[in-house]
């Protein structure tokens, strides 16, 4: 004859018990690696959290990325732009950048010391970024005129696919005009610029 509503015997309950230990080891084992410095030789999807950085990081295949969340952001990472124009001249590396890299997400800022411009040239000016754009973005910066105390708005011209941003600054009735050497003023060894925004990378 059959027993309803009977308590469960030893051997079930020792059974689900034994599940749950299974289930919870499992989950120690896949717990990241908590390591000082990032392994040399990752596979793609690894996953470790760095105790230098204090950060959780995984392998993309090409480089170790940061995992953000509220409490620890992305490193900033400092990077040189190229400043071209046609004739433009100088030594060093005066357009000086840093980013903030959150999955696809960039936020950038770029400042432009025209202090060892030797030929300020006649053609349009323009900056690169260190990632290509996913969309078309105008972006905006401003020019100082050190020696007048003086600013005028700047903007760049982001296309996708490219890291290259041309450079404008508005002009009359709502249109933009390409800077040059004298436009939206003539520039000196004295003055700077600068561009910062945020766009999504490919």
């Amino acid at each position: 004859m059959a027993y309803i509503n009977l308590p469960p015997t030893l051997s079930q309950m020792f059974d689900e018990l034994d599940k749950r230990l299974r289930r919870l080891e499992t989950a120690v084992r896949f717990t990241s690696p908590s390591v000082s410095t990032n392994p040399a030789n990752p596979k793609s999807a690894d996953i470790i959290y760095n105790s230098t950085d204090s950060a959780l990081k995984y392998w993309d295949g090409t480089a170790w990325r940061w995992i953000a969340d509220n409490n620890v952001s992305s490193p900033l990472v400092t990077f040189t732009s190229s400043w071209t124009g046609t004739g433009l001249a100088y030594t060093g590396f005066p357009a000086q950048g840093v980013y903030q890299r959150v999955g696809k997400q960039i936020h950038f800022q770029i400042k432009v010391a025209c202090t060892n411009v030797t030929n300020f040239g006649t053609g349009a000016y323009s900056l690169t970024l260190p990632f290509a754009s996913a969309y078309d973005y105008i972006i905006t910066g401003g020019l100082h005129d050190v020696s007048a105390n003086n600013h005028y708005v700047l903007y760049a011209d982001l296309n996708i696919g490219s890291t290259t941003m041309a450079l404008w600054y508005p002009t009359a009735n709502g249109a933009l005009g390409l800077m040059k050497y004298n436009q939206p003023k003539t520039l000196t060894t004295t003055d700077y610029f600068y561009i910062s925004g945020n766009y999504i990378a490919q």
